[in-house]
């Protein structure tokens, strides 16, 4: 089941129809706004030896199945927020950390926390968070992450425009 959950990872990731745009935020952050159909594939922001990769996608496109078993609810008018967290050491090696990940999303009216539960495998780790999306209104994500064994949190920022599922 996490296979056919990462697997609709990854196909999100290759989806064409993104464009980004760099701006920054009074504190000299670099915000990371995004827009694309339903998931344009992985972002990521890089600080120091971390890179921490997100990504947002509509709940319909999970399996009946990875849904049940992980208490997603599939819906049309459903996403879900997806965190990783790499580890770079000095060697070059990559490595998949676990994390302290906490987050909320806004539109232009309503702020709600994010509550994000850990997916873990072998060789990766992801923090997924479902939230409500309305038809094509912009969502703005601040998410905190706190990498295993530092005390620093690393805050990522990033807006993305969703469709509901089957809508133009």
């Amino acid at each position: 089941m996490l296979k056919k959950l990462l697997c609709s990872l990854l196909l999100l990731s290759v989806m064409p129809g993104a464009w980004a745009d760099f701006r920054s935020d009074n504190s000299g952050q670099a915000i990371r706004e995004t827009e694309g159909v339903l998931g344009e594939g992985e972002i990521s922001y890089k600080k120091g030896p971390y890179e921490i990769f997100f990504s947002t996608f509509n709940t319909s496109f999970i399996s009946e199945e990875v849904a049940k078993a992980y208490g997603i609810v599939r819906s049309k008018s459903k996403a879900l927020v997806n965190i990783s967290v790499i580890h770079e050491d000095a060697n070059g090696k990559k490595t998949s950390l676990s994390a302290k990940v906490t987050g909320q999303s806004y539109d232009l009216i309503l702020t709600k926390k994010l509550k994000f539960f850990e997916v873990k495998e072998p060789n990766a780790v992801y923090y997924l968070a479902q939230f409500d999306i309305e038809h094509k209104l912009p969502f703005y994500f601040t998410v905190n992450v706190t990498p295993e064994g530092t005390k620093t949190p690393i805050k990522v920022q990033f807006k993305k425009i969703l469709w509901v599922d089957g809508k133009n």
